[in-house]
């Protein structure tokens, strides 16, 4: 009986899953150490520090583009998962470039939509910043975004407390400060994912943005709950990794999905493997019984006759 390959399909996987793991080692050994010390004096405290799994306050209230008061717990509902934003409309270059990389990002998603698998909600860190202000940010990438039904799934919130803003973007660890000669805010250009809860899920750093991480990003923070099959399938074999800001194959969880997929195979080879056989004796079966005598020959007959 001749098996598929299956034992090189599962040592290839563990020698790339290796291989990844010895890459990413290798770059976190070689990457410098940036401290606050090595920072210019207006950039300490501008940064993020990582708060997985921990919650935004809900209970905090902002206006949306038309001046209505809105609750973060109306958006993050227990419904759907929430891409979230810490912009500005009136930043020279980063805040754009940034929400940029996410429309775009979200564009090329074709398994999951805004508004309908997932929300997005910016919310400004600017205290200046107007509702009227907001409207024409987002009316400008909700039309560059350019599907049906996105409008109901994208919320640009502002609020002249900027207590508020300060008690949001510590929650998840977004640091930032205004630059007191320039007036703009100094910050890093980083996107949240939030679980439908609102707890932080993911951050994906950058101004651009691969789609497929993005998709992934709200699957695993919709907890499987949108999203294809084959999605979830692939973040149970993988993790992401922050080095590649992306998802890396997990060890592990390819050996046991390898040992699965041998089982499988082994089992549909034995399986084919016994229908033939049963097949064949089948066939050998009905022959014999073919070949076996029935009823009475003409020698007989004639032997009868005669006496």
């Amino acid at each position: 009986m001749r098996l598929p390959h299956a034992s090189g399909w599962i040592v290839l996987l563990i020698v790339t899953a290796l291989a990844h793991t010895a890459a990413a080692f290798e770059r976190s050994q070689l990457a410098p150490s940036k401290t606050s010390s090595d920072l210019p004096e207006e950039l300490v405290g501008v940064g993020v520090t990582e708060k997985l799994d921990q919650p935004i306050p809900l209970k905090l209230s902002f206006k949306d583009t038309d001046g209505k008061i809105v609750r973060l717990d109306q958006i993050c509902d227990g419904s759907l998962p929430v891409i979230l934003t810490l912009n500005y409309t009136d930043c020279p270059l980063l805040c754009s470039l940034q929400l940029n990389g996410v429309i775009e990002a979200m564009k090329d998603i074709d398994g999951l939509g805004l508004g309908r698998d997932y929300r997005m909600l910016t919310v400004s860190i600017d205290p200046k910043e107007t509702p009227e202000k907001a409207y024409d940010t987002r009316k400008m990438y909700l039309q560059r975004y350019g599907r049906p039904g996105a409008g109901k799934g994208y919320y640009y919130l502002t609020t002249p407390r900027n207590d508020d803003i300060q008690q949001l973007a510590d929650s998840v660890g977004f640091g930032y400060r205004l630059h007191p000669k320039t007036g703009e805010y100094l910050h890093t250009a980083v996107t949240m994912v939030l679980t439908p809860q609102g707890k932080v899920s993911r951050y994906l750093y950058g101004v651009k943005y691969d789609p497929r991480t993005l998709e992934l990003a709200l699957v695993e923070a919709g907890k499987g709950k949108i999203g294809k099959t084959l999605d979830r399938v692939i973040l149970y074999c993988f993790v992401y990794d922050s080095e590649s800001n992306g998802y890396a194959p997990a060890a592990f969880r390819l050996i046991q999905v390898g040992g699965v997929l041998t089982l499988l195979v082994m089992g549909a080879s034995l399986g084919a493997f016994w229908i033939r056989e049963s097949r064949k004796n089948s066939k050998q079966t009905g022959a014999g019984k073919d070949d076996a005598p029935t009823g009475t020959s003409p020698t007989d007959s004639h032997e009868r006759n005669s006496r």
